[in-house]
């Protein structure tokens, strides 16, 4: 008869502690989405983004200033570095691509291009309906720490549909308390092939920096396509 109250005594701890998890992760999610409304729908905004995988990085400069976009991305590998800049004014993109390696220099213009690479506010609470968001509150591990000097949230879980718009392979992201900004993701352990065609493995992550009502015409002005070989 103890034993069998003991029992109860447990599950209804376990039942409250649970349901004091889920309450407290709904909460979150509710400040971080109001925090996030802020930001997501500005036209003026700078992003800084830099993905490391392995030895290698990509790294992303994007600006936004009402109808215009300007997308600077630079990759830098052990074969080749290159510098692309997407231009886009009123939906149309023209991509300006520069290609170095040690023994050429090759600098080709798209017209016209389709892939619109631009950088957006990640809006990772957009469109959830109240079954979604308790289902994520259950499903995500929320644990308060610091990085890089801000106070964060470090959301986990293994389950990451419908609250990050690329989610493969995505282990846990970073959420700036402040803003609702995401500033940090982490790719997870990934497999690639290496110059000499050996596999390697690496823990690959993106940091994000945002900058708003900042940028200025002088940011976004357009390269000289004079310069540069057309392609198609």
């Amino acid at each position: 008869m103890k034993k069998g109250k003991i029992v109860i005594i447990l599950l209804i701890i376990i039942l409250i502690a649970f349901t004091i998890m889920i309450l407290r992760n709904l909460l979150i999610f509710n400040s971080l989405y109001k925090k996030l409304s802020h930001y997501k729908n500005q036209d003026n905004y700078y992003i800084h983004s830099i993905y490391y995988q392995g030895e290698s990085t990509t790294e992303f400069l994007n600006y936004k200033k009402d109808n215009t976009n300007l997308l600077i991305t630079y990759i830098n590998t052990h074969e080749f570095n290159a510098t692309i800049k997407d231009y886009k004014k009123n939906d149309v993109i023209t991509e300006y691509i520069t290609h170095r390696t040690n023994d050429n220099l090759t600098k080709q213009v798209r017209m016209n291009s389709e892939l619109d690479m631009s950088l957006k506010v990640i809006d990772y609470l957009d469109n959830l309906t109240f079954a979604e968001k308790c289902k994520n509150a259950i499903l995500f591990w929320i644990k308060s720490e610091k990085y890089n000097g801000k106070e964060v949230y470090r959301l986990s879980s293994k389950n990451f549909k419908n609250i990050l718009e690329y989610n493969q392979g995505v282990e846990e992201f970073l959420v700036d308390k402040e803003t609702g900004l995401v500033i940090y993701i982490d790719m997870g352990v990934r497999e690639k092939q290496n110059q000499y065609g050996e596999i390697e493995y690496s823990n690959d992550f993106v940091e994000y920096n945002y900058v708003f009502e900042k940028v200025t015409d002088e940011d976004m002005i357009e390269p000289e396509i004079s310069e540069y070989e057309v392609i198609e």
